[in-house]
């Protein structure tokens, strides 16, 4: 098995007390709902799980930037990168582009602007390619 960045055990956030789980539960029920995709409860249950340790929570910009230190990564760059205008603004037209085009899922494969549905099936992939290809 492959040890945790950043420690020799798990960390599970799961919540074993049975008064506790009841008081949360309440408490949630007043917190506003909230539809994600399977991606997002997946990550959800690992970080309950563990096997996002050391991490306690969704990472925060502190977090991110340690970790990027931590692979070597040069700081500055990947710092200044996270708060261009330009490429912040490239993120919101990638978001835009994603709810215009109703991508529901990550990843999402277009060939020339067309949605690849079986993307992980190669033949059919390189079907498709092959066709797009004729149109050229």
């Amino acid at each position: 098995m492959i040890n945790p960045h950043g420690s020799a055990d798990l960390m599970p956030l799961y919540v074993s007390d049975q008064n506790e789980t009841k008081r949360l539960l309440e408490e949630a029920k007043s917190l506003p709902s909230l539809l994600v995709n399977s991606a997002v409860a997946a990550n959800a249950v690992m970080l309950g799980a563990g096997y996002f340790t050391p991490l306690k929570g969704y990472m925060n910009l502190a977090d991110t930037m340690s970790i990027a230190e931590d692979m070597g990564w040069d700081r500055e760059a990947f710092a200044t990168c996270m708060v261009r205008p330009d490429v912040h603004q490239r993120v919101l037209d990638d978001l835009e582009y994603g709810r215009a085009t109703q991508l529901s899922s990550t990843p999402t494969v277009f060939i020339n602007g067309r949605k690849v549905t079986y993307w992980r099936n190669t033949d059919f992939i390189r079907a498709v390619v092959q066709e797009e290809l004729s149109r050229l």
